[in-house]
């Protein structure tokens, strides 16, 4: 008798690891259940679409459960001004995607976490980056082209390597109050402005030092750079912790694509969070298992949401 027709006369008998492994499903290991690791993109093109006149650090607090006492959460982003394009995205998440591209074309093609298992040996630079850059808990990479005004949200999917989850829209335009306030971020002298957009009451500071209509995220359509942003609720904060004039390649990275609606895009992350055994066991080809040995096969299994647009 298989273990499929075992379970199906007993659907209260919890599958054993031996069993999963016999049938060849692939075991998804959660360290944490109130966080659904997103996968990396590797063995994939690394297209260098521009080259930046501008880069911009901030650091992005973030609140996983909306209206809550809880400490925010913390993770450093870039933002890559170019001619042609810019670029909004975590540091710590390229890096794992760059750090896993080698481990990949090393032949080491079954790690489980960039560079575990491999002996990966970090440089300083690299180290520096690892522990000083945050946690990617915020799956989202934005680009906004120039020319054509259109504006690109890419995600990790967390059911397959070297896939990304994204949608198009025109650039929003953000309905800016101007206000009398003024105050200093990173030594640039500001302005302050609000919003209100999808949802959620923006507040942001921009340097009119730097005549850039940019800022973190899809901000833009001020008359200068935005250094400071959070909303009402305080669930996202923003702010800059360095600026520099320096000429980089803004790389794209050449990964297949499902391509959907903003509005389907929306639904899809809601949809993970809440069911993610649902939405990503694949009819039982992957596996999730917590503490090295428990399989995961609750369906009250919820990964806090608390995402940027609420509309």
């Amino acid at each position: 008798m298989s273990n499929i027709e075992t379970r199906a006369q007993n659907p209260q008998r919890r599958e054993t690891l031996q069993e999963v492994a016999h049938r060849g499903a692939t075991l998804r290991s959660m360290p944490n259940l109130d966080n659904l690791w997103f996968l990396w993109w590797d063995n994939v093109a690394l297209n260098t679409v521009d080259t930046s006149n501008i880069e911009v650090v901030y650091n992005l607090k973030y609140k996983r459960h909306s209206n809550s006492n809880e400490s925010p959460v913390w993770m450093l982003t870039k933002l890559q001004i170019g001619t042609l394009y810019s670029k909004y995205y975590s540091i710590i998440t390229q890096f794992k995607d760059d750090v896993q591209q080698v481990v990949t074309s090393n032949s080491q093609k079954n790690a489980k976490m960039p560079g575990i298992g491999y002996n990966y040996q970090y440089t300083d630079e690299e180290l520096n980056i690892k522990n000083n850059s945050g946690q990617d808990y915020v799956n989202s990479e934005i680009w906004i082209d120039h020319r054509s005004g259109m504006v690109k949200e890419r995600a990790h999917d967390y059911a397959k390597t070297s896939v990304s989850i994204e949608y198009e829209e025109p650039l929003p335009q953000f309905e800016w109050e101007l206000m009398e306030a003024v105050d200093t971020v990173a030594g640039y002298a500001c302005s302050l402005a609000k919003t209100r957009f999808r949802g959620r009451e923006w507040t942001v500071w921009f340097t009119m030092e730097i005549p850039i209509g940019a800022g973190p995220w899809k901000f833009s359509g001020l008359p200068g750079l935005i250094l400071k942003a959070q909303d009402d609720k305080m669930d996202y904060k923003w702010e800059c912790q360095s600026i520099e004039q320096a000429r980089n390649p803004i790389i794209y990275y050449e990964v297949e694509k499902r391509v959907m609606t903003r509005e389907r895009w929306q639904r899809y992350m809601r949809q993970v969070h809440n069911s993610p055994l649902a939405m990503l066991s694949e009819g039982g080809s992957n596996v999730f298992i917590h503490k090295g040995n428990t399989i995961i096969d609750s369906d009250n299994w919820v990964i806090p949401y608390n995402p940027i647009e609420l509309e």
